[in-house]
């Protein structure tokens, strides 16, 4: 009998809740939204959508992702803690993932600053205002 732990479950629908996350900041920002920081002379400043509560949305969902699917995988019933993967080899693959997670969490913060300060320039007495009103990054009411 197949038994669906709460790790999965938790973890699979994190990593859903992101994906569906993500999908709202691409529709928001549409031509906009880039995988590099760039500010082109038609940019405009987001501020309604996910960027209402949070100024940097996607990264928040890139976080939800890395920490679902790790959950999911990783957790107590799931498929590499059944099969035995993770005994042997399946250790080295798991210490890259681990050291992926890290990599991408230092990128993206800085990016964030990066990117505020880059906005900050662009739009100035609009942008601070925007902070001001939207103060948190990735968690509303956290950070």
């Amino acid at each position: 009998m197949w038994t669906v732990h709460s790790g999965l479950l938790i973890g699979s629908s994190m990593a859903f809740l992101a994906a569906l996350l993500r999908l709202w900041c691409f529709r928001t920002m549409g031509r906009m939204f880039t995988f590099e920081v760039t500010i082109d002379a038609k940019h405009e400043l987001i501020t309604d959508g996910p960027y209402a509560y949070v100024r940097h949305p996607s990264y928040t969902g890139v976080a939800m992702t890395l920490l679902g699917a790790t959950l999911a995988l990783c957790s107590s019933g799931s498929w590499l803690m059944e099969c035995g993967v993770l005994s042997r080899g399946g250790i080295l693959a798991l210490a890259f993932w681990i050291v992926k997670c890290g990599y991408a969490a230092k990128g993206t913060i800085a990016r964030l600053g990066m990117e505020d300060e880059t906005l900050r320039k662009t739009f100035g007495s609009t942008w601070d205002e925007y902070a001001e009103h939207v103060p948190y990054r990735l968690i509303p009411g956290v950070i």
